[in-house]
C-alpha cells in the first residue's frame, strides 16, 4: 500500500491542465519552438503542439510551464511541427 501511495504522490507522467486563458503543463522535457502563435514541447511519449495567439510563458520551472494566451488547439503525438 505504501508503494501505491508513493507512486501516486511522485507521479512522473505528463499532465496538462487547461483553465480558460491558461495552460499548465507538468513533466515536459524541452521547449522545441516558442513563438507567439505556436509552442512545441517534447515529452517522453512524443510532442505537444499548442497553437493560438499571444502565447506567453508566465512561469517556467525545471519540468513545469504555465502559459497564457488565446489558445486555438492542442495536439498530442508525433505530429509534424
Amino acid at each position: 500500500m505504501l508503494k501505491s501511495l508513493s507512486n501516486y504522490l511522485d507521479c512522473s507522467d505528463f499532465s496538462l491542465n487547461y483553465c480558460g486563458k491558461h495552460i499548465y503543463i507538468n513533466n515536459f522535457i524541452d521547449i522545441l519552438i516558442l513563438e507567439p502563435e505556436k509552442i512545441v514541447l517534447s515529452m517522453i511519449t512524443g510532442k505537444i503542439i499548442i497553437r493560438g495567439n499571444n502565447i506567453l510563458i508566465n512561469k517556467l520551472l525545471d519540468k513545469e510551464i504555465l502559459l497564457s494566451g488565446d489558445f486555438k488547439s492542442i495536439e498530442l503525438g508525433e505530429n509534424n511541427v
